[in-house]
């Protein structure tokens, strides 16, 4: 029989009564064109080291290939997260615990810093789009940083990539019933 001494730096076995199994630990995440950083990868193999890794995982990142990414900033806990139903990064916008959301502050209703790519303002056309007119830029650069609850970092218009940052989470992007004529 291991004694708990024998598990390792947080004296505990990965069989015994305090952790579960690992992949029970882990957070979920199915869908295919959805990432996280550290990857399922990397966190098993830190909690393989040290079960309580998990509750204290560096500056979390979830991200969908080519639409964004959220970083959640500081510690988080990411045991049995089911990312597929918390986080969803659609173009344009992102939305965390959509309709119920825990306290401020726990899970991944935290602060955060949060990328979105081909964020463009619309053209005269009605559809959002590239353009090299440096007024209908800055009046967009203005309108994102007018965003409820979003503190702009960058606008790079070249290529659309939105960084901004939040406090905490409900829903954050542009509508496309926005105009970017109206004053907010």
């Amino acid at each position: 029989p291991r004694h708990d001494h024998e598990g390792g730096s947080n004296g505990t076995t990965p069989g015994s009564p305090r952790y579960p199994p690992l992949q029970e630990d882990l957070p979920r995440l199915k869908r295919e064109d959805y990432y996280i950083k550290p990857s399922f990868q990397e966190l098993a193999a830190a909690a393989r080291q040290d079960r309580s890794y998990l509750e204290r995982v560096a500056d979390f990142c979830v991200g969908r290939h080519g639409v964004g990414e959220v970083k959640f900033l500081g510690h988080t806990d990411v045991r049995t997260l089911d990312l597929d139903a918390i986080v969803d990064i659609n173009p344009s916008e992102v939305s965390v615990y959509m309709g119920n959301s825990p306290p401020v502050g726990t899970g991944l209703n935290k602060p955060a810093q949060v990328t979105l790519y081909s964020v463009f303002p619309k053209l005269e056309t009605g559809i959002r789009g590239y353009t090299t007119d440096e007024k209908v830029v800055e009046k967009f650069r203005r309108k994102l940083e007018k965003r409820k609850g979003c503190t702009l970092l960058n606008y790079e218009a070249e290529h659309g990539v939105w960084r901004f940052a939040v406090d905490h989470f409900s829903r954050y992007g542009l509508d496309d019933s926005d105009t970017d004529t109206e004053d907010e």
